[in-house]
């Protein structure tokens, strides 16, 4: 086993941070990998790559245990990285006690809590969806009414990603049934939820920002134009596109998200924002302090050349490289056309099994990533916890990106792609 005296403290690497240790490891720097919570929800426990690492430490709740853990096996942290949302308070914390560039963790909360976070992101300039965090149906309802959007409303989590938990409320009946379902219920972490964010249904172009931060300076390592369908009250991933940085869009949102970045005071790290175009001008709709989840690293590499992952890295072992892609107001470059997309699954049951031969015959196909084994149960997907499966695409026309979804969608439908018993 290689050993390095100098390691990236990762915590709760999992998902799409899984894939930061094995970066690292290519510049010959280690990894201590730190589980944040020994409850953390089996879906990004089942992403964990415990063999990249050094180390693996579980957080015991007083962060100086990890702080002795290093020194006593001769480690110096020189950075710390959130991988997973659930990471992202231990994270500053951690970098705080190491004496490492970290996110300020007074203000931690503004990058957890959507209600924070709008509040925070309004007083510095931000473009904001209007929302109120209550434990009230009966004030939301109030509240809506007077803002004349009772008849179209969202409530969901004030922590929470992948749209779990969201639902479209078009009546009062709706309303009495979010509140009903989501209070005192855990979220998507398992904590309990103690009041919803309502706010009003928005509509326009929705696009995903991915930022890499150091020093307070940021480079957008990739943005994706998100198509959504809304069904019975939830919102479901459908397509999302890889925006072309030489479109007049990326150059707005770049500068839009920087605002975004200074008003929740993240300044080191990976971010992932969510942003809408109304009336052709950005509002946030929320911002994650970690990596955007379930991306394949491999195919933005074969898009761009680059990945947030590999610039994280990059900040560690080559700080100097980084800053002068900040300098220089570095873009990524298209090479080749990209997008994902969300297997859904209409019915529930128990997976017989998946058959891809048809899907990986496609054109533009990639790679796929499964969710399930067989035997699981199978769930009418509602949100990004409950599809079957993600698919990437990847080639030089965007027509054939279109083309190939469509087909997908098709053999999909004819119950060809994932089967159930």
């Amino acid at each position: 086993m290689r050993h390095a005296s100098q390691v990236c403290v990762v915590v709760d690497g999992y998902s799409t941070a899984n894939a930061l240790a094995p970066a690292l490891a290519g510049y010959g720097f280690g990894a201590v990998h730190v589980q944040s919570d020994p409850d953390l929800p089996q879906f990004l426990l089942r992403t964990g790559v415990d063999h990249a690492y050094l180390d693996n430490y579980l957080h015991d709740g007083d962060v100086s245990t990890i702080v002795d853990r290093l020194d006593r096996a001769g480690l110096r942290a020189r950075s710390v990285v959130a991988g997973a949302e659930t990471g992202v308070e231990l994270g500053d914390q951690l970098a705080r006690a190491l004496g490492v560039p970290g996110n300020d963790p007074a203000t931690t909360r503004c990058r957890r809590d959507k209600h924070h976070m709008a509040r925070a992101a309004a007083a510095g300039g931000v473009a904001v969806i209007p929302h109120l965090s209550t434990a009230s149906r009966d004030e939301a309802a109030e509240w809506l009414r007077a803002g004349g959007w009772l008849g179209d409303a969202v409530v969901k989590p004030r922590a929470s990603s992948g749209s779990f938990g969201f639902l479209r409320c078009r009546s009062e009946a709706d309303l009495d049934t979010a509140f009903k379902s989501w209070l005192g219920a855990p979220d998507v972490f398992g904590d309990p939820i103690g009041e919803l964010l309502v706010q009003p249904f928005m509509t326009g172009d929705e696009y995903a920002v991915n930022t890499v931060s150091a020093g307070g300076g940021y480079v957008v390592s990739d943005i994706w134009h998100t198509r959504k369908r809304h069904e019975g009250g939830t919102a479901l991933y459908d397509l999302e596109r890889l925006v072309d940085p030489r479109d007049a869009v990326f150059d707005q949102l770049h500068g839009f998200v920087g605002t975004v970045l200074d008003a929740l005071d993240i300044r080191e790290g990976t971010a992932h924002t969510e942003v809408m175009m109304i009336a052709g001008e950005p509002v946030l709709v929320e911002t994650g302090a970690r990596f955007m989840g379930s991306i394949d690293i491999s195919q933005l590499t074969e898009a761009t050349g680059t990945n947030a992952v590999q610039l994280v890295a990059e900040t560690i072992v080559a700080p100097d490289r980084f800053a002068a892609r900040v300098r220089e107001g570095w873009r990524p470059v298209l090479r080749r056309h990209a997008a994902m997309v969300q297997l859904l699954s209409r019915h529930s049951g128990t997976l017989a099994g998946y058959d891809l031969r048809l899907l990986r015959g496609l054109p533009s196909f990639h790679t796929v990533d499964t969710y399930l084994e067989t035997g699981d149960p199978l769930q009418v997907t509602v949100n990004s916890y409950t599809t079957p499966g993600l698919v990437f695409l990847v080639h030089e026309s965007p027509e054939t990106i279109s083309d190939d979804y469509r087909q997908l969608r098709e053999l999909e439908a004819a119950g060809a792609l994932f089967l159930s018993a």
